[in-house]
């Protein structure tokens, strides 16, 4: 999945990633359709991902 909601906005990994990558862990994203807590991931291969 690459967006999920963060304060109840939805964002991308991408973006996520690329704005504040030091802070990521302190975040909580949760899945915009069930609304169950995601974590971001960061692939090397693939990019970030939740």
């Amino acid at each position: 999945m690459y967006a999920a909601l963060l304060n109840e906005e939805l964002v991308t990994a991408v973006a996520v990633f690329a704005r504040d990558s030091q802070s990521i862990q302190e975040q909580n994203f949760v899945c915009p359709n069930c609304r169950k807590p995601v974590q971001l991931i960061v692939s090397g291969r693939s990019g970030p991902f939740f």
